[in-house]
């Protein structure tokens, strides 16, 4: 199972992770049945460096 904690209180699966958009001051992660989570301003570059992993084809 692959995934990343983008904030201390969500652990996400990143297949299930569309993409991360700006909100404000701060990201969300848009997950695949609509719902966003927050990512924390800590953790928002490993989260966007996952998804770009995981986007590339091997």
């Amino acid at each position: 199972m692959e995934g990343v904690q983008c904030n201390r209180s969500h652990w996400v699966r990143l297949k299930h992770c569309r993409r991360i958009s700006p909100c404000g001051s701060a990201y969300v992660c848009e997950m695949s049945k609509g719902d966003a989570v927050p990512v924390s301003r800590r953790r928002y570059a490993l989260v966007r460096e996952w998804l770009n992993r995981a986007s590339r084809p091997t």
